[in-house]
C-alpha cells in the first residue's frame, strides 16, 4: 500500500476546511512541525481512512468522537493509494448526531488511470466494505502498525522489557496471541464437552430407570384389550334384544292409531253435545223471560194520553220561553251598541291621551339615551385615560426590553448551523429509509424462494432452474437461512439506527424551532412597539374628541327635560275633563233609557225553568216504555217456534249421548294397548342405559390403551434416546481428548515457542545488517531463546547481547543514543518480518519516532541508514522536529497550527 493523495476535514487537529496532501510526488518526507500541531494526527488520519481506527484516546470508550475537531459534529478522510499497480480511494465520513447517537459512512472504489473515472466497489454494508479493503490491501490494522508504522514512543517496546517478558511481547508483536486464542477455545470446547458428557450420562441414568418400568406397561395393555373385547360381545347381545323389543313396537303402532282414532271420535262427540246442551238452556231462558214479561205487561192506550198531555203543557211553556229569549236578544243588541259607543268616545279620548303618553315616552327615551349616552361618555373617558397611561407604560417597557443587534445576528447565525446540519441529518436518513425498503424486498424474494423449496419436494434452483437432489436443496436451504439472518440482523441494526437518528431530528427541528421563535419575538416586539405608538397616537384624538361631546350633551339633557315637563301637565288636564264631557252626551243619556226599559219588561216575565226539565224527563220515559212494547210484541210472537226448537234439540242429544257410550266401549277394549306400550318404552330405556354405561367403560379403555400405547412408543423412543447417548458419550471422550492435545500443543511451550524459536535467526540477521550500517560494522547483535541454570536444565529467556570492540554486553549496559540505533535495527527488522509473514510487501515505512538521543553522527548514521533502506520502500515517511534532521531530507511537510485548525505547508529542498 502507497499513499498518494490524504484530503482531510475536521479530523482531531484539522479543522472545517478541506485540506489536501499530496504524496504521490515524493519516496522519502519528512513530516515536521512543533509538539502539538498535527504531525502524527495527519498520520492517524492515513490509518483512520483504511481501517477506521486510529491511536486509542484514554478513557474513550468510542474513538471515532474523541477524533473529531473540537467543536464540529462530522469529519471527513479521502485517501487515494496505490496497491498492486492499481489506483483506489477510500472515503470514510463520521457524524455526531445528538446524545450518544452518531452514523458513519464508507466508500471504496477503484481509479481508472486513465479517464480519472472512479469505478465503485463498496457493499452493501460497512463491515463487508471493511472487508473487501482489508483483502486488497493485505494487512489488517494491528500488523500495518506493528510492521510499515513505527509509532511515537514504540520502538523500543520489544528491547526496553526484562528478558523474561520479553518472549511474550514478541508472542504479541507476531500475533501468536490468536494462538493463545484458540488454546482458550479448545479449553472451553473440551469444558463443554465435559459438561455435555455429564448431561449424557445423567440422562442415560434417568432412562434406565425409565426404561425398567416398559414390561408393566406391556401387562396393562394387554388386560386393556381383553377387558374391551368382553364389553363388545355384551354389547351385541343387548343390541340383538333391543332389535326384538323395536319389532314389537311396530307391531303394536297399528292397534294404537285404531285407539287414538276412537278417543278422538269419541271427544266430538262430547263437544256436540255440549254444545247442542248450551242451545237448548239458551232457548229456554229467552222463552221463560218473554214469559214472564207478557205477565205484567201495562196498558198501551192509557200511556199515550199521559204522554200526549205532557206534550201539550212543554209546548205552551216554550212559546212562554221564547218570548223571554227575544226580550234578552233586544237587550244584549242595545247593551252592546250602549258599550260600542261608549267604547269609540274612551277609544278617542285614549288616542289622544296615548299620543300624548307617547310623546311622554318618547322625551323619557331620549332623555335616558341622552344620559346613557353620557354616563358611557364619561366611563370611556376615564378608561381612555387610564388606557393612555397604560400604553405608555407599555411603551417604555417595550424600549427597555428589546433585543440588541448583536443578539439577533447571533440567533441568525445559530440558525443557519442548524438547518446546514438538520438538512445533512435528513438527507442521512432518507438514504438509510432507502435501505431499509431495499433490503425488506430482498428479505421478502429470499422467504419467496425458501417457501417454494419446502413447499415442492421435487423443487428446482430459483436461480439456474435445474432440479434439486436432498442434499443440494438441503445445502440451499441453509445458504437461504443464512442469508434471510444476515438481512434480518441488518434490517434491525438499520432500523434502530433510523430510529436514533429520527428521534434526533426530531430534537433538532425543537431546537430550530425555539431559535426561529427567539426572532419571531423580536420582530412582534417591534410590530407591538410600532402598534403601541399608534395607539397613543388614536387615543389622545379620541380623548379629545370626547371631552367635545360631553359637553354637547350635557346641553341637550337639559333642553329635553323642559319639554318632558310640559307634556306631563298636558295630560294631567285632559284626564280631569273626560268624565264630565261623557256624561252629558245626548246619544249615551238615550241608549242607557232604553236598556233600563227592556230590564224591567224582562224582570216581569215569571218562569218555572224546573218545569220545564221534568216535562222533558217524564216525555223521555214514556218514549223509553212504548219502545220496550214495541219489542215485546215482536219477541212474543216468536215463542211457539222456541219451543219446536228445543223439543228438536233434546231428540239429537240423546242419540249423540248413545253414539258416545258406544265409541266409550270400542275404547276400553284397546286399552290394554297403552300399558303394553309403556312397558316395551322402559325396557327399551333400561337396555339404551347399559348400552350407555357399556360405551362409556369401552371409551375409558380405548383411552387408557391410547395412553399406554404412547407409553410405549415413547419408552421406544426413549430406547433409542439411550443407545444414541451410549454412542455420544464414546464420542464426546474421543473429542475431550482431542481438544486437549489442541490447548497443549497451542501453549507458550508448544507451537508459539516454536514459531519464536524459527522468527529469532531472522530478526537477528535482519537487525545486524541494519545496526552494522550504523556502527560501521563495530556491533553485533546476539538473540539467545534459552537460558542455562546453576542448577542444571534450562529456561525459556529472551536475552539481548551487544558484541562491539569493547566486548559482549547486555542490551542493558547501552546508553541513550546506542540503545536508539539497536531499538531501531530491530523495530525495522520485525517489521519486515511481518510483513513478509502477512504476505504482502512492505512498500511503505511510516517512521513516528523522536531522535533526540542522537548526536550528531548518530543522526547522519540514520540519515544514511534512511536512505539505504529506501531501496526497499517505495516511500518513507518520517516524523521530526530536529532541524538537523529536516535538512536531511530533500522535502519536508511542515505542519503548523491556527485559530482555524492546523495546516500544512510543503517545503522542498531540492
Amino acid at each position: 500500500m502507497i499513499p498518494l493523495k490524504l484530503q482531510i476535514k475536521n479530523f482531531v487537529s484539522y479543522g472545517p476546511k478541506t485540506q489536501t496532501i499530496d504524496f504521490g510526488a515524493y519516496n522519502l518526507i519528512c513530516l515536521s512541525g512543533k509538539n502539538g500541531h498535527g504531525k502524527s494526527a495527519l498520520l492517524d488520519a492515513l490509518t483512520w481512512s483504511i481501517w477506521g481506527q486510529a491511536r486509542k484516546i484514554s478513557g474513550s470508550s468510542r474513538s471515532d468522537e474523541a477524533l473529531l475537531h473540537l467543536g464540529q459534529t462530522s469529519m471527513m478522510v479521502v485517501l487515494d493509494f496505490l496497491c498492486m499497480s492499481v489506483q483506489y480511494r477510500i472515503r470514510r465520513e463520521f457524524t455526531q448526531l445528538s446524545g450518544k447517537k452518531s452514523c458513519s459512512s464508507l466508500e471504496f472504489g477503484i481509479i481508472d488511470n486513465q479517464s480519472g473515472i472512479f469505478k465503485p466497489l463498496t457493499e452493501k454494508t460497512i463491515r463487508d466494505t471493511q472487508s473487501k479493503i482489508e483483502k486488497i490491501v493485505g494487512l489488517d490494522y494491528d500488523s500495518f502498525i506493528n510492521s510499515a508504522f513505527l509509532r511515537q514512543g514504540q520502538s523500543n517496546e520489544f528491547s526496553k522489557k526484562s528478558p523474561g517478558d520479553r518472549k511474550e511481547v514478541l508472542a504479541n508483536i507476531l500475533g501468536l496471541n490468536r494462538f493463545e486464542n484458540i488454546k482458550k477455545l479448545a479449553l472451553q470446547r473440551t469444558r463443554d464437552s465435559i459438561n455435555i458428557r455429564d448431561y449424557s450420562i445423567q440422562i442415560c441414568t434417568q432412562l434406565e430407570k425409565e426404561l425398567a418400568s416398559k414390561i408393566i406397561i406391556k401387562d396393562q395393555l394387554s388386560q386393556i384389550i381383553n377387558d374391551i373385547e368382553n364389553l363388545s360381545q355384551e354389547e351385541h347381545i343387548l343390541k340383538d334384544r333391543l332389535k326384538d323389543i323395536k319389532k314389537a313396537q311396530e307391531s303394536i303402532i297399528t292397534l294404537k292409531s285404531k285407539a287414538q282414532q276412537i278417543y278422538f271420535e269419541k271427544e266430538q262427540l262430547a263437544t256436540s253435545i255440549k254444545v247442542k246442551t248450551e242451545d237448548i238452556l239458551k232457548d229456554f231462558n229467552k222463552w221463560r223471560t218473554v214469559f214472564r214479561k207478557s205477565k205484567n205487561f201495562q196498558n198501551i192506550e192509557q200511556i199515550d194520553q199521559i204522554y200526549n198531555r205532557l206534550v201539550l203543557e212543554l209546548k205552551d211553556l216554550q212559546i212562554i220561553i221564547r218570548e223571554r229569549v227575544n226580550v234578552k236578544e233586544q237587550l244584549f243588541t242595545k247593551k252592546e251598541k250602549f258599550y260600542q259607543y261608549v267604547q269609540n268616545i274612551t277609544q278617542e279620548f285614549n288616542t289622544k291621551l296615548d299620543n300624548k303618553k307617547l310623546e311622554l315616552k318618547h322625551n323619557q327615551i331620549s332623555l335616558k339615551n341622552l344620559e346613557e349616552k353620557l354616563e358611557e361618555l364619561e366611563k370611556t373617558y376615564s378608561e381612555d385615560l387610564c388606557q393612555l397611561q397604560k400604553l405608555n407604560q407599555e411603551l417604555n417597557l417595550l424600549i427597555s426590553q428589546n433585543f440588541s443587534y448583536d443578539e439577533i445576528k447571533n440567533i441568525n447565525d445559530n440558525i443557519e448551523k442548524e438547518l446546514y446540519i438538520f438538512d445533512r441529518r435528513k438527507s442521512y436518513y432518507s438514504k438509510f429509509e432507502a435501505q431499509i425498503f431495499w433490503n425488506q424486498n430482498q428479505l421478502k424474494d429470499l422467504e419467496s424462494k425458501i417457501v417454494l423449496i419446502e413447499k415442492d419436494s421435487q423443487a428446482s434452483c430459483p436461480l439456474c432452474l435445474q432440479n434439486l437432489n436432498s442434499d443440494y436443496k438441503d445445502n440451499l436451504n441453509i445458504n437461504l437461512e443464512q442469508d434471510k439472518l444476515f438481512l434480518n440482523n441488518r434490517l434491525n441494526k438499520l432500523k434502530h439506527l433510523t430510529s436514533k437518528l429520527r428521534d434526533i431530528l426530531t430534537q433538532q427541528n425543537d431546537k430550530i424551532i425555539k431559535l426561529k421563535y427567539e426572532i419571531e419575538r423580536y420582530n412582534i416586539f417591534q410590530v407591538k412597539k410600532e402598534s403601541t405608538e399608534k395607539d397613543i397616537e388614536k387615543l389622545n384624538e379620541l380623548i379629545k374628541h370626547k371631552d367635545n361631546e360631553i359637553i354637547r350633551y350635557r346641553n341637550l339633557i337639559a333642553n329635553q327635560k323642559m319639554t318632558l315637563d310640559k307634556v306631563i301637565q298636558d295630560i294631567k288636564l285632559n284626564e280631569s275633563q273626560f268624565e264630565s264631557t261623557v256624561l252629558n252626551d245626548i246619544t249615551y243619556k238615550s241608549l242607557k233609557s232604553e236598556i233600563d226599559n227592556l230590564d224591567s219588561y224582562l224582570n216581569s216575565i215569571n218562569i218555572d225553568e224546573q218545569k220545564e226539565v221534568y216535562l222533558i224527563a217524564e216525555i223521555h220515559k214514556l218514549e223509553e216504555i212504548k219502545k220496550e212494547q214495541a219489542y215485546f210484541l215482536s219477541e212474543f210472537a216468536l215463542q211457539q217456534d222456541r219451543q219446536d226448537k228445543i223439543g228438536h234439540l233434546i231428540a239429537e242429544v240423546k242419540e249423540l249421548k248413545k253414539f258416545k257410550k258406544e265409541k266409550e266401549s270400542q275404547y276400553q277394549e284397546l286399552n290394554f294397548v297403552f300399558e303394553k306400550e309403556l312397558l316395551l318404552q322402559n325396557q327399551e330405556y333400561l337396555i339404551d342405559q347399559k348400552l350407555q354405561e357399556i360405551s362409556l367403560k369401552k371409551e375409558k379403555l380405548i383411552l387408557q390403551q391410547g395412553s399406554i400405547a404412547e407409553q410405549d412408543k415413547i419408552l421406544d423412543q426413549k430406547n433409542k434416546e439411550y443407545n444414541d447417548q451410549k454412542c455420544n458419550l464414546d464420542t464426546l471422550s474421543r473429542e475431550i481428548e482431542d481438544y486437549k492435545a489442541i490447548s497443549t500443543a497451542l501453549g507458550k511451550d508448544g507451537i508459539q515457542a516454536l514459531l519464536i524459536e524459527d522468527a529469532i535467526p531472522e530478526i537477528e540477521n535482519e537487525a545486524n545488517i541494519l545496526l552494522g550500517r550504523m556502527t560501521d560494522n563495530q556491533s553485533h547483535i546476539i538473540i539467545e531463546s534459552l537460558k542455562d541454570l546453576k542448577s542444571g536444565g534450562t529456561k525459556e529467556t529472551l536475552d539481548i547481547k551487544i558484541s562491539d570492540p569493547l566486548g559482549l554486553r547486555p542490551y542493558e549496559l547501552f546508553s541513550g543514543g546506542e540503545a536508539f540505533k539497536i531499538d531501531f535495527a530491530l523495530r525495522i527488522a520485525i517489521s519486515k518480518l511481518l510483513a513478509r509473514r502477512a504476505g504482502a510487501s512492505l512498500q511503505t515505512l511510516i517512521i513516528d519516532e523522536g531522535f533526540g538521543s542522537q548526536d550528531e553522527e548518530g543522526l547522519a548514521h540514520i540519515m544514511n541508514i534512511i536512505y539505504k533502506i529506501q531501496e526497499d520502500f517505495e516511500k518513507i515517511i518520517v516524523v521530526s522536529h530536529l532541524n538537523s534532521m529536516k535538512e536531511q531530507f530533500p522535502v519536508h511537510f511542515l505542519v503548523h497550527k491556527t485559530p482555524q485548525g492546523s495546516l500544512i505547508k510543503v517545503v522542498e529542498q531540492g
